[in-house]
């Protein structure tokens, strides 16, 4: 008659697995960290601060810019992924009054009715009005 296994193997396997599934969480983690963007050459100069109203309670909060690269082309937009206790409805708000793409931690929040195509677009359209001035 074969011999059965015990239970202590049976969790030792079990502890392995999960040590494995773990290890390979945490490196798909670190590489997610990996590709966060870049920030612009004067970034503190361009920082916006701005109050909002989160859970009745108006806070002041800093958003910095940085940059996104698409296959379309590069386009800026404000992080503000540090700021978990703020709502999505506030982010859309300020996306729709600095008609600015915002980085939030939830995703992309963009103006209502536009892309990062619309963006890219945007600021090149921008750029060219200042190079004529």
């Amino acid at each position: 008659m074969p011999a059965k296994k015990t239970a202590k193997a049976k969790s030792s396997t079990r502890a392995n697995a999960n040590t494995t599934r773990r290890a390979s969480g945490a490196k798909a983690k670190t590489s997610a960290k990996k590709k966060t963007k870049r920030k612009t050459k004067a970034a503190k100069e361009k920082e916006v601060k701005i109050s909002i109203l989160s859970a009745g309670i108006s806070k002041k909060i800093t958003l910095r810019p940085i940059e996104e690269t698409t296959p379309f082309g590069t386009y800026q937009l404000f992080d503000a992924t540090e700021y978990t206790e703020v709502p999505k409805a506030e982010f859309l708000r300020l996306a729709e009054e600095l008609d600015v793409a915002i980085l939030a931690p939830f995703g992309k929040i963009f103006p209502p009715g536009k892309t990062a195509r619309d963006m890219i677009n945007q600021q090149t359209a921008q750029k060219a009005k200042k190079g004529k001035k």
